[in-house]
């Protein structure tokens, strides 16, 4: 088993007080000497390998074009390895996760399939660091006691068992990496999946959950297997890369505020970013089933968050209605505090989380511009409501 690790930084890589990640090589060499051994007395046959990033990427700080620069690691080294593990801070784990399930999907000019993932790509990380270090002049030792080395054995013990998706492996549990949530700060036990069951669990051994996984690929003539298709992907990738972090997705979350026709604050927001040339869609995140406020109770019409939407749809972006709550579906058609905004055509996200719904949009958007497909909203809105990555229910 030939494993590429993809080590971007995050708490599993950090060291000192305060806690600052290691530069790649220190991190390589450290895991070579101390990790390694300790892998093969569990599988002997593996084969462990990093990829070479020049600096680390901050997780706090990750922006799309770095998600463009994980995925591009991953195709670039698609064929010399079995599988990947990207190493991660747990800040905007769930996010990385989430877009790489959609930048390594290709899609053509109709909106279908071409490449899909034929591989596991597990992204893990911890909430304490993998090593430890007594002084500036010793050398590195196992952190003992901490959740970095089961996550590491865990997502190694998934790649074995042949999860051919995008997972976050966490705690002994392999989640769906675009339904995945952070939901503690501090605990092991830090990310969930509420609104789809974990695709494995790792006890003394890992148990697959096979009703959960996705075998789209894996006997498929899409499958990135495929030297063409990999070609189409890297193309791909290279068109998402140049215009990614110019395909704008901003996040607008409903909160109770003082909704005067002058002093809208969520209204003046969304007026102000869509006139940023960039801001191509917005994410909506409703209450409940899907109902956010107008700006006006009597009449949705006359409030200043409809006029705002409004605005924004005739200027060809795309909108998607999702909710807070982070069980169940989104259907805004349920109460009528939701049911104007089809009058703005934001479209319901179903059972997508927001992350999930930001990141694809984010992707969408980008293969439409990079490409050229001259998607209209409307079609994008239509691929935002079709299961590419396992992220809606269907």
């Amino acid at each position: 088993m030939r494993v590429c690790i993809i080590y971007t930084g995050g708490t599993i890589g950090c060291l000192g007080n305060p806690l600052a990640p290691m530069s790649s090589d220190a991190f390589y060499q450290a895991f070579h000497s101390v990790i390694t051994a300790i892998i093969k007395t569990k599988h002997a046959e593996i084969s462990i390998s990093f990829s070479n990033f020049a600096t680390t990427l901050d997780s706090t700080n990750i922006q799309p074009s770095d998600w463009c620069l994980i995925a591009s690691e991953i195709v670039n080294y698609y064929a010399d390895y079995d599988a990947f593990i990207v190493l991660h801070g747990t800040d905007t784990m769930t996010w990385t996760a989430s877009a790489l399930s959609f930048l390594l999907t290709g899609l053509n000019k109709e909106g279908q399939i071409v490449a899909a993932l034929d591989k596991p790509v597990i992204v893990t990380g911890s909430q304490l660091p993998l090593f430890a270090q007594q002084s500036l002049t010793s050398s590195l030792s196992l952190y003992e006691n901490t959740d970095a080395l089961n996550n590491i054995y865990g997502a190694i013990s998934a790649v074995y068992a042949g999860i051919k998706e995008v997972g976050v492996y966490f705690h002994q549990q392999l989640l769906r990496g675009n339904r995945s949530l952070k939901t503690n700060t501090h605990a092991f036990d830090a990310f969930s999946s509420p609104n789809y069951p974990a695709l494995g669990q790792h006890d003394s051994t890992f148990a697959p959950n096979h009703r959960a996984l996705r075998y789209v690929a894996n006997h498929s003539e899409t499958a990135l297997s495929h030297p063409e298709n990999i070609a189409i992907l890297k193309n791909q990738l290279v068109q998402i890369n140049r215009c990614i972090d110019e395909n704008m997705v901003i996040n607008v979350a409903a909160y109770p505020v003082f909704y005067s026709q002058q002093s809208n604050v969520l209204a003046h927001f969304v007026n102000s970013a869509i006139s940023i040339p960039y801001v191509k869609g917005i994410i909506l995140q409703s209450y409940g089933a899907g109902s956010f406020p107008s700006g006006s109770a009597k009449n949705a019409t006359d409030g200043m968050m409809y006029q705002a939407l409004k605005a924004a749809s005739e200027q060809n972006i795309v909108i998607v209605n999702c909710t807070q709550v982070i069980t169940g579906l989104v259907n805004a058609n349920s109460y009528e505090a939701g049911s104007w905004l089809c009058d703005v055509n934001a479209v319901d996200a179903k059972d997508m989380a927001p992350i999930a719904a930001l990141t694809k949009l984010t992707v969408l958007l980008a293969v439409n511009h990079g490409c050229n497909y001259q998607w209209s909203p409307k079609f994008i809105g239509a691929l935002m409501l079709t299961d590419l990555a396992g992220e809606i229910t269907q």
